[in-house]
């Protein structure tokens, strides 16, 4: 693994389609920036729809729009650096305003312009999408590329570019490598276990992210059980499951949330980004006493270890395992202190153990009732969704439904 800061870097790409202004682009960039290297290059056409969906950081589901607007074809990238970056606000394609290189940006609308392809010139905007964009164009092998670049080294792009993880992941070190440069995560729970040996089949690596589809397109995930929150991550020759939660959903207190994502680092578990000790403690005892209707016996050794670590076992441990009343009083007490409550999860498949909850947050008053009522109604919706995509591809019911459209018009 080659580390190096690619702060002040950025791609340009001219896709095919607006392949006719390559030159001005280049002439262009080189009054304003270092160009450090360009090139020429292709995604195969097994797998464009792919690359392009995972290119914009969407999921790699069907086809790409992107494929007919912006071109199949050759594209061209140009490598810069800017020496005198100049951070302003400006709005996004999506309507985000958000704090740019303005020279960049600029430059990225001016030659948008001179072409009639709406999005046929792209660049990054930071240097966690000037990571991406070069790994789906230079592939595994783009830190190293990307090194020899700007050592002014030589370097060597295939005609037909394979990106990164286009079949899948080597191994978790080099998909987490690569998270780790492209966005903001942490691995809630058992970091260990993937760095020991993780044991396909048999449970799933939990993560807590800024961005769900973004972190899952980067993973080249595929969403599951028509689920928004578990996917299928090819790693090796095994298809593991990740359970996925973002911020916004109210899995945990939002500031807890972000506190967790902010504080989360490598420096214990290699290639993981992780919980600290006492972040790691509180988010697991919160997840065992709220999110379980009763604490496995596997959580007594694993927050034990955790408990005396930090100085926290004899508020939570009475005989050797986890007394529910001591960890109910400390888990009420550390929520208090950091001013944390309990938000209701907006996905109703997430258990919730009312019990703790009231015991925890008296002012919550969530009841058995509440949590059964909105499971059967999340179930009713699913199941009425399910039938009218069945009904909507019939053939039959769509002539049927169209003929008494007509006549009511």
């Amino acid at each position: 693994m080659i580390n190096r800061d690619f702060e002040n870097y950025y791609i340009f790409i001219v896709w095919s389609k607006a392949s006719h202004i390559k030159d001005l682009a280049k002439k262009e960039i080189i009054k304003k920036f270092d160009l450090l290297s360009c090139g020429e290059t292709k995604w195969s056409k097994k797998f464009i729809h792919q690359n392009f969906l995972r290119f914009y950081s969407e999921l790699a589901l069907g086809t790409s729009d992107k494929v007919k607007e912006v071109g199949q074809d050759s594209f061209h990238f140009f490598i810069v650096k800017d020496i005198n970056p100049k951070f302003e606000y400006r709005s996004d394609a999506s309507g985000r305003v958000k704090k740019v290189n303005s020279s960049i940006i600029d430059l990225k609308s001016k030659l948008r312009k001179k072409t009639d392809v709406a999005f046929g010139v792209h660049c990054s905007d930071s240097k966690h999408e000037f990571v991406q964009n070069c790994a789906m164009i230079f592939g595994s092998k783009y830190e190293a590329t990307l090194s020899s670049i700007i050592d002014n080294k030589p370097f060597f792009v295939d005609e037909t570019s394979k990106a990164i993880a286009e079949s899948g992941w080597d191994s978790f070190e080099q998909l987490f490598n690569y998270l780790n440069k492209t966005t903001q995560y942490v691995v809630l729970r058992n970091p260990r276990e993937l760095i020991d040996g993780f044991e396909h089949g048999k449970g799933d690596v939990d993560i807590l992210c800024n961005d769900r589809k973004k972190f899952m397109s980067l993973a080249n995930g595929i969403p599951i059980w028509e689920s928004k929150n578990f996917f299928h991550v090819k790693v090796g020759d095994e298809m593991v499951l990740f359970d996925v939660r973002e911020k916004g959903e109210s899995y945990l207190d939002e500031r807890w949330i972000e506190h967790l994502l902010n504080n989360g680092s490598v420096s214990e578990f290699q290639y993981l980004r992780t919980l600290n000790k006492d972040d790691y403690f509180f988010s697991h005892l919160y997840y065992a006493l709220v999110n379980k209707r009763s604490i496995p016996d596997k959580y007594n050794s694993r927050l034990a270890n955790l408990a005396k670590e930090i100085g926290s076992y004899d508020l939570v441990f009475k005989n050797g395992i986890i007394d529910k009343d001591l960890a109910i009083f400390t888990l009420k007490g550390y929520m208090l202190n950091n001013n944390f409550t309990f938000l209701l999860p907006s996905d109703p498949s997430v258990y919730i153990n009312t019990y703790s909850v009231n015991k925890i947050f008296p002012s919550a008053h969530v009841y058995w009732y509440q949590i059964l009522s909105r499971k059967i109604n999340t179930k009713v919706l699913y199941y009425f969704n399910r039938l009218k995509r069945k009904l909507k591809s019939s053939s039959v019911f769509y002539s049927t439904y169209n003929s008494i459209r007509g006549m009511i018009s």
